[in-house]
């Protein structure tokens, strides 16, 4: 198994986690990664946790790298009414050169944005090798992303107003 979540733990190991932090620099939450990664295990514990944080009025999620491959993480953060979902990632300085999960990633950004109608915010670093630049998908699949490997900010309007085709597959049509 790649993966692990619920693991019965002691928790004596870290947290891969994400924290927010108000503009007065106060600790307003964190979000712990759930599923662990390969040679993660060694390294953190996880817990089945999310954080929903209103900010400037938009629900806000959070989640970290690997758990974008998991979608019913994003179906929660849905049924809670989560806009915009914050993805941190950190694959950097990989050994390995471009590979097709330089375009899963990018696949899966728009996908899980079009299907859970929300806009995703994935960071990363600029560092070599990163295997998806800092992006921001909306829910019509758009993707923008910042140039690979160039330090740089990506700056995002919200919300766009000029969405191209969205659908709602909450609701089977079938009945």
């Amino acid at each position: 198994m790649l993966g692990i979540h619920k693991k019965k733990q002691n928790f004596l190991k870290p947290f891969n986690s994400a924290i927010l932090i108000s503009k007065l620099g106060n600790i307003v939450g964190s979000y712990s990664k759930n599923y662990l990664y390969k040679d993660e295990l060694e390294r953190f514990s996880c817990r089945s946790n999310f954080f929903v944080k209103k900010i400037n009025g938009i629900k806000c999620g959070f989640l970290i790298c690997y758990d974008s491959c998991f979608p019913k993480l994003f179906e929660q953060y849905k049924s809670r009414g989560v806009k915009i979902l914050f993805l941190s990632y950190h694959n950097t300085n990989s050994s390995k050169s471009r590979n097709s999960l330089d375009d899963l990633m990018k696949a899966q950004l728009r996908t899980r944005a079009a299907d859970y109608g929300m806009y995703i915010s994935g960071s990363n670093s600029s560092s070599r090798y990163s295997r998806i630049p800092s992006s921001v998908a909306s829910p019509d699949g758009k993707l923008v992303s910042l140039e690979r490997h160039k330090p740089s900010v990506l700056i995002y309007d919200y919300p766009d107003r000029n969405l191209g085709w969205t659908y709602n597959n909450s609701k089977d049509p079938t009945g």
